[in-house]
């Protein structure tokens, strides 16, 4: 959504007892979620009109001075839980937590659980892997309770990312913003990306954005990006952000083009196929 009610993550309770999470993210506010039954093909999901009123029904009522509408709608989306099958009564009854199974031959099977549990989610695996060989967990303890996500090497964040924005933006004559937004985005790994920078400059995207063309060039040569959905969408949240990136849809296309050698022809189709991907899945006019 356009507009910014709170600097802060909120939780509020519907009146029908549905959580509704209220989450700022860089310049606009994200809100969501339902849980409706789904019988399709999961990648065929996509947000509709119903899920939409109902989250700015909700909103409006715990925000009255929120005001929000449709036209406030910037990009919506939509996914599938991977739940485990039970008879509850409703679709947000179901429980969230996950399983872990051995099958013969000691396959391991992971079923139902959550983003936020990932890291017990793999930590109980491991543990099932050594009672299988036989292994004490003493000598093979699971270590992802001690492992910072990649950019996460970092002990101050306030201050570390004070001090690398300073000095990005005298160094570099970038925005506040721009400077703010590549350390947030790349944190303890923004001493690499400082070489794109070297390289390939600092011109932005779009007038106005923060992004800059050089991280679609490290994109491509260091996140395995493939196709413009995978760095407007998969890589940056642009594709959320006003215009959906149909506005830098074209220079994206062009320097993907250089990197991954592709032919005009290559370069015209996945343009092609961006547009028809942000309208049945992003742009709010088309859901």
């Amino acid at each position: 959504l356009k507009k910014r009610l709170s600097e802060k993550a909120c939780l509020l309770i519907n009146e029908d007892k549905r959580p509704i999470f209220l989450i700022p993210r860089l310049d606009y506010d994200l809100i969501g979620t339902t849980d409706v039954e789904y019988d399709g093909v999961p990648d065929d999901v996509t947000p509709t009109l119903e899920d939409q009123e109902y989250l700015l029904n909700a909103i409006n009522k715990l925000f009255p001075q929120a005001n929000y509408s449709e036209e406030d709608i910037v990009a919506s989306y939509a996914g599938v839980r991977p739940l485990i099958f039970q008879n509850a009564s409703s679709e947000g009854k179901i429980s969230r937590e996950h399983t872990i199974n051995v099958y013969e031959g000691g396959i391991i099977t992971i079923a139902g659980g959550k983003l936020t549990t990932y890291r017990k989610m793999s930590e109980q695996a491991i543990n099932k892997i050594l009672k299988i060989l036989k292994l004490r967990k003493s000598s093979h303890r699971c270590m992802t309770h001690k492992l910072p996500l990649w950019g996460g090497e970092i002990d101050s964040w306030d201050d570390y990312r004070k001090e690398r924005a300073d000095y990005l933006r005298e160094t570099y004559k970038i925005t506040e913003e721009t400077a703010d937004m590549l350390v947030k985005w790349y944190g303890s790994e923004i001493d690499f990306f400082e070489t794109y920078i070297k390289k390939y400059g600092t011109e932005i995207l779009l007038e106005g954005r923060p992004w800059l063309r050089a991280q679609v060039n490290y994109s491509c040569q260091v996140e395995m990006t493939q196709s413009p959905i995978d760095f407007l969408r998969r890589r940056t949240p642009i594709m959320l952000e006003e215009g959906n990136g149909m506005d830098i849809l074209n220079d994206v296309c062009q320097i993907m083009m250089t990197e991954l050698n592709w032919t005009n022809e290559i370069k015209d189709s996945w343009n092609e196929k961006t547009k028809k991907y942000i309208a049945k899945f992003i742009s709010p006019s088309n859901n």
